[in-house]
């Protein structure tokens, strides 16, 4: 993959999990410190590594899940999302979710 197949890559991810997490570009500009986020979903504008952690933080995500090479592509990006919430709580916070998912789970 080149530098500018990656650029679109990253674009597309940001925009993906932006939508997913239901913000606006503008609110994920402002939770970032980055105001290009249009730019960027677009592949437009390559941005700076720096910026890089906090546009994930922002989303809720890793670097690693904006970056990674297409053929790693998740089959569910909800998913992917969900166990990267999952993975940063604690035992006691994931010991009441899955309380929760498993009385969801009875009442459905």
């Amino acid at each position: 993959m080149d530098g500018r197949e990656l650029v679109v890559l990253v674009g597309k991810r940001i925009r993906r999990y932006r939508e997913l997490k239901g913000i606006t570009q503008v609110e994920l500009g402002r939770r970032a410190g980055a105001g290009s986020i249009p730019a960027y979903e677009r592949g437009e504008q390559p941005m700076s590594i720096d910026k890089l952690p906090a546009i994930a933080a922002a989303l809720d995500v890793t670097v690693q899940m904006l970056v990674r090479p297409a053929s790693d592509e998740p089959h569910d990006p909800t998913a992917e999302v969900l166990h990267a919430i999952v993975e940063s709580m604690g035992h006691a916070e994931r010991e009441k979710l899955l309380s929760m998912v498993r009385l969801m789970q009875s009442e459905a």
